[in-house]
């Protein structure tokens, strides 16, 4: 039995199925947002039971926004949460899990992931992470190509607004200097972009496509901002690149993840960040690259 967990709703989650499906597997999706759990996917725990149900377990689980949802709702939804993620711990000796969640947890630090990728000779920004206001505008001067800031964590507001990477100035430092006392910022230095590139792996295999986000202005700064107007073009990796990406998953721990790149006028690769849930559906049906059937493989143990 393979376990899913995620929205049922979600087209990854839908379409990996489809793929499960295929290939004759046995699977079952938990979802927490259901109204009720279905009994063939009850949620069971016992500290003193070592139950191996799964052979293996998705965590697709995306970040929660429960701001527009009653208190009753919210408590529910994290308790739901909270047990059928526990799942994967009762597991995690015996099954095959993307991600192992230790991995995933330790791979939201952002800071981490910069510094695992410079640990295996991936270029990265000029970076500045604090919410000392006379620090950040001393940064921001000495950035002759201008800086950028983002925050540490996902956003997404109760209206499904995202908080999104944005220029950032001395001035506008200056003139938020009290809100930005409050919560510690990444700032670095912009790179200047020839285009970008998304790099999904799914255990050793890696899916890159190139984003030409320079040819919007509304992506110049941050491709989301007009991610399905862009156009996206298939590619392949130098081998090196390759080999630094697969070795900044492994000290990460990730069987899973999603990789930004800036590449610059003069062709160099800067890493910006990994995410370990980041989507893929729209580049696969643009491109026709076979990352949910390599998910659904890999969970059947038929690639590592």
């Amino acid at each position: 039995m393979i376990l899913i967990i995620g929205d049922e709703t979600d087209n990854h989650v839908k379409r990996v199925s489809r793929s499960l499906t295929r290939h004759g597997a046995d699977y079952t999706v938990i979802d927490p947002f259901k109204t009720i759990i279905l009994p063939s996917a009850r949620i069971e725990l016992n500290p003193r039971t070592d139950r191996r149900n799964y052979i293996a377990i998705w965590d697709r689980l995306k970040p929660i926004a429960l701001g527009s949802l009653d208190e009753k709702a919210q408590y529910i939804i994290r308790e739901r949460v909270a047990a059928i993620r526990a799942i994967q711990w009762q597991n995690v000796d015996s099954a095959r899990l993307m991600n192992p969640p230790s991995a995933a947890e330790y791979a939201r630090s952002k800071f981490l992931q910069l510094k695992t990728a410079a640990a295996h000779s991936l270029q990265i920004p000029r970076t500045y992470i604090g919410n000392d206001a006379d620090e950040a505008c001393e940064f921001v001067q000495n950035c002759q190509a201008g800086a950028i800031a983002k925050s540490l964590t996902w956003y997404v507001g109760p209206d499904a607004r995202m908080s999104f990477t944005h220029v950032v100035t001395v001035h506008r430092i200056r003139s938020a200097a009290a809100s930005v006392a409050y919560s510690p910022l990444i700032y670095q230095e912009y790179v200047p972009k020839k285009y970008e590139l998304r790099v999904t792996c799914v255990g050793s295999a890696l899916f890159a496509a190139k984003i030409h986000s320079q040819k919007s202005r509304k992506a110049i700064i941050d491709w989301r901002r007009d991610q399905f107007n862009l156009r996206y073009e298939k590619t392949v990796l130098p081998s090196d690149l390759e080999e630094k990406i697969l070795g900044v998953q492994s000290t990460l721990g990730l069987n899973y993840g999603a990789y930004d790149f800036a590449v610059t006028p003069k062709e160099e690769y800067v890493f910006l960040e990994v995410n370990s849930s980041g989507n893929w559906l729209w580049l696969e049906d643009r491109l026709h690259l076979q990352i949910s059937e390599g998910i659904s493989k890999w969970l059947l143990g038929i690639i590592s």
